[in-house]
């Protein structure tokens, strides 16, 4: 990866958390009005618990989906350049 590469990559990387923690502090909100929070901690279940037990876990997968979209970024972007004679050389490897 040249450096023009890199600095591409790490600006579209950067732009993207703030935008994750938005999303991750509304997939938080949403959870912990569901049903089964609700049913949780009315019998009485730690606070600590019901937030790694339903609301971490759920939280989880809206990250995971960017950081897939990132790297599929990377990837068609190594492509494009290297297509276009602008990437690194076919014998290093990235």
């Amino acid at each position: 990866m040249t450096r023009y590469e890199a600095g591409r990559f790490w600006r579209g990387a950067a732009r993207l958390v703030p935008r994750q923690r938005v999303d991750q502090a509304f997939e938080a909100l949403v959870t912990k009005q569901q049903p089964y929070v609700e049913s949780a901690r009315s019998i009485g279940t730690a606070d600590r618990a019901i937030l790694f037990r339903y609301i971490f876990p759920n939280g989880l997968l809206p990250l995971i989906v960017q950081c897939t979209v990132v790297v599929t970024f990377t990837i068609i972007s190594e492509g494009t350049l290297s297509l276009l004679g602008a990437g690194v050389d076919s014998e290093t490897p990235t």
